[in-house]
């Protein structure tokens, strides 16, 4: 990548990192606000206002979505903050686990649920965050082309020897896994994908059982 095109993205992730700790401020203040008009509401008679469960049933609904606004503007922020370092160690547990958090609209919006699957201890990488994320994210959407409604994808890290991996998995029907495993590899968009995965020396693989791919790096990729 080109030096000026490394600030660029630089510049782009410390706005939105930035812009994303002030959104946390208004959703707090968002929460803090629906629970005093909850206090005082609580406070009052319970025959001076005719529609009081109900406002109080809105107000656990507002607290549910900040909680959930929180969780999303948290994930935005670690993504934005991925853009500071063109190589870093990153453990692959909480880097694919936030990029599954911000990913998972566009799987949604085809009916297809997106999860992710910690490893049962750190996985340790050095390479570069946004590139690494950018390959996955291709190789989701690559996937998904052969899902449908109803079926489930998950991102997975681990270790393949002395290497690390990150796996995509589909559970999906039998068009969907013969479009994986007999399309997708000789597709245009497999080269890509290819190219994508060598250019932080890694590789990727198509995979048979579970259907899906894995990307396959050195520890010091």
């Amino acid at each position: 990548m080109k030096e000026y095109q490394t600030s660029e993205v630089a510049f782009f992730g410390k706005i939105t990192a930035g812009i994303t700790h002030e959104f946390k401020n208004v959703l707090a203040i968002i929460k803090e606000s629906a629970g005093l008009m909850e206090d005082f509401l609580l406070l009052s008679p319970t025959d001076s206002f005719p529609y009081r469960q109900k406002f109080v049933d809105t107000m656990g609904i507002i607290k549910e979505q900040v909680g959930r606004g929180n969780a999303l503007v948290a994930g935005l922020n670690q993504f934005a903050h991925s853009a500071d370092q063109s190589r870093a160690e990153i453990n692959l547990n909480d880097t694919m686990a936030q990029l599954v958090l911000v990913s998972a609209r566009f799987t949604r919006l085809k009916g297809v649920t997106l999860k992710f699957r910690s490893f049962d201890r750190p996985v340790p990488l050095t390479t570069d965050p946004m590139r690494l994320e950018m390959a996955v994210f291709a190789g989701m959407e690559s996937c998904l082309a052969y899902l449908s409604t109803g079926d489930t994808m998950s991102v997975r890290p681990g270790w393949a020897g002395d290497r690390v991996m990150i796996e995509i998995i589909c559970e999906c029907t039998a068009s969907g896994q013969a479009g994986l495993t007999q399309t997708l590899p000789v597709s245009q968009d497999w080269a890509g994908l290819q190219a994508m995965a060598a250019d932080l020396n890694g590789t990727v693989e198509s995979q048979d059982d579970p259907a899906g791919l894995v990307f396959i790096f050195p520890r010091q990729g």
